[in-house]
């Protein structure tokens, strides 16, 4: 009986510590992330209420290529916050380099196949926040993708990261 218990909690710390770092510490991270994103974008009234989504891989080594992307609901969201913010851009009316970083979501779909194509993205209804991007010098490409798109209307958030 007393191997059973001690054999029992020898299995159990690896199996805590695997729901800890495979489940718990990516979802706070990332929501860790989106709160700095609205910070930095100048949405810092807006509150984060539910994740819907979330994905991250290979964060633990930054110079690893690496996908974030997270599904929020949030408020208060409104478009006239989004208006009168510096950086952020109506999806109808985005400058071409935030244009193909925008685009460079659906090379990445098939890892995230709940984020919406990039095309739902260029509407009067979406709102895009670059974040951070950088392109290869000589074929055009975005390497590093950093996005935040809102969706007023449906108080929704995308946070997409990307690096490759």
């Amino acid at each position: 009986m007393k191997f059973l218990k001690i054999t029992l909690a020898v299995l159990a710390i690896p199996a805590a510590l695997t729901v800890y770092f495979m489940w718990w510490q990516p979802r706070a991270a990332l929501i860790d992330s989106a709160r700095q994103a609205l910070t930095v974008s100048g949405l810092t009234q807006t509150k984060i209420h539910k994740v819907i989504h979330w994905q991250r891989e290979n964060i633990w080594i930054e110079w690893m290529d690496y996908l974030r992307a997270g599904e929020f609901t949030a408020s208060p969201l409104t478009v006239g916050d989004l208006e009168n913010r510096e950086g952020w851009y109506r999806g109808d009316q985005l400058p071409a380099d935030v244009r193909r970083a925008v685009n460079f979501i659906d090379a990445c779909r098939w890892e995230i196949p709940w984020f919406p194509p990039a095309g739902d993205f260029f509407t009067e209804r979406a709102w895009i926040y670059p974040l951070k991007l950088i392109f290869n010098e000589r074929t055009g490409r975005p390497r590093i993708t950093h996005l935040f798109i809102a969706r007023p209307a449906d108080g929704q958030l995308f946070y997409f990261a990307e690096k490759n």
